[in-house]
């Protein structure tokens, strides 16, 4: 359950993060009245006096007031809100939009593994979400054969059932966004719980007493490689490879 908890924790602290880093992505902007537009951030302001204002490239411009028509906070150009932004991704990786994708791939000895991917946009480029997965197999562990007089010759077979859980949660980032062809990398913290139970087949032989058990889990870190290929607006094909799969693929719905 600890384990469970400190995901969790990470996980909203991520989100808080990555949210108010939203709020941050204003400037100052100049509207002279010679028409010029100047861009960055007023580092020294004297009332109805004088601006000082520092731009991008680390430029440092002062203007009397009589030079300026009127000055504003304004959202950076190409930022989340941006009207140029909000058209990007018709296709594609886009701001502000929930991806839920399931997934089915090769895991962890050689088996079947069939998860959950929930991701959120926090903008063009970076998202969050968690990703889950589940397999599960078993390995025989030895068998004898046994005479009684009731029953006869009896064939007794022990097997071992395994399963195992896996969690990423994190972060994510998309190369082309807006693009069909949206290659992405993840990184964030990892858990796996595994359990083992063992089976006797037809039943248990007379004399066997304890049939064990056995649970262990971790955490740590992991990441994933991958690519979305949309078709459509709001589906696309998926392709991962990393923890919680070896590699894994299914499709992804946007919303």
């Amino acid at each position: 359950m600890k384990y469970y908890l400190l995901l969790f924790f990470a996980f909203a602290c991520i989100f808080i993060l990555s949210d108010t880093s939203y709020s941050q992505q204003m400037e100052d902007v100049l509207y002279l009245k010679n028409g010029s537009i100047i861009r960055g951030i007023i580092t020294e302001q004297t009332p109805n006096v004088s601006i000082k204002i520092k731009t991008k490239d680390g430029s440092i411009f002062a203007y009397k007031y009589e030079e300026i028509e009127k000055f504003a906070k304004e959202e950076i150009k190409g930022s989340l809100y941006t009207d140029e932004y909000k058209k990007l991704g018709a296709d594609g990786f886009i701001a502000k939009k929930f991806y839920i994708s399931p997934k089915a791939g090769y895991g962890d000895w050689g088996t079947v593994t069939y998860g959950l991917s929930f991701e959120y946009a926090i903008s063009n480029y970076f998202g969050i979400g968690i990703d889950g997965a589940y397999t599960a197999w078993d390995d025989m562990a030895y068998s004898f054969g046994d005479y009684d007089t009731s029953s006869g010759y009896t064939n007794y077979t022990l097997k071992y059932d395994y399963s195992l859980i896996g969690l990423l949660a994190g972060f994510s980032y998309h190369f082309n966004p807006g693009e069909k062809f949206d290659p992405f990398l993840k990184a964030g913290f990892g858990y796996f719980l595994i359990n083992s139970e063992s089976k006797w087949s037809p039943k248990k032989p007379t004399g066997f007493t304890y049939t064990p058990k056995a649970e262990a889990s971790g955490i740590g870190y992991g990441g994933q490689a991958g690519f979305n290929y949309f078709f459509a607006k709001g589906f696309s094909l998926s392709v991962t490879g990393g923890f919680p799969f070896y590699a894994s693929g299914g499709v992804t719905f946007r919303f």
